[in-house]
């Protein structure tokens, strides 16, 4: 009997490949870089049952806080690591949004960003996606203004360091 051909390799691969970027597909993105547009979607018929809820309090819980578990989770489960996602930026809003004293919603961003700046990049190189982290860069200059009372101003240099 033959072993396994190259092409036939590569053939498994591109399948997997394939799969994997239509199980993306019917993702939702936000239409904008607004809350309102965020809860849009974590409000669709197309978010899984309880996604502000138990959902986003636990999504995030075989995460360890590096790059590498960050990109091992996206291939793994991309459609859970994508409402996670969202859904923990939502919690987010509303944490900072309850008037909580200024070191919790401090620290609470700092813990939201431990785990959304490496899904983001996650998102980024391994499915070639740049919703998350325009997200993650937009909501976390937001932050550093409403939060530790800093403008962040980017400039082009600091752009091209972040490819």
């Amino acid at each position: 009997m033959g072993a396994c051909s190259g092409s036939q390799i590569a053939k498994t691969e591109d399948s997997a490949r394939i799969s994997a970027l239509a199980e993306m597909a019917p993702m939702p993105h936000p239409a904008s870089f607004t809350y309102g547009d965020l809860e849009a979607i974590l409000h669709s018929s197309s978010a899984p049952k309880g996604v502000l809820g138990e959902f986003a309090d636990r999504c995030d819980e075989d995460f360890t806080f590096t790059e590498k578990d960050a990109r091992a989770l996206v291939v793994q489960n991309p459609v859970k690591m994508h409402w996670c996602f969202y859904a923990k930026l939502s919690r987010l809003q509303d944490i900072l949004q309850e008037g909580a004293q200024w070191s919790l919603r401090q620290q609470k961003v700092r813990d939201a960003f431990r785990f959304l700046t490496p899904v983001a990049r996650a998102f980024f190189e391994m499915r070639h996606d740049s919703h998350y982290v325009e997200w993650q860069r937009r909501y976390s200059e937001k932050a550093a203004e409403w939060v530790f009372f800093k403008k962040t101003n980017r400039s082009p240099a600091s752009e091209l360091r972040d490819e």
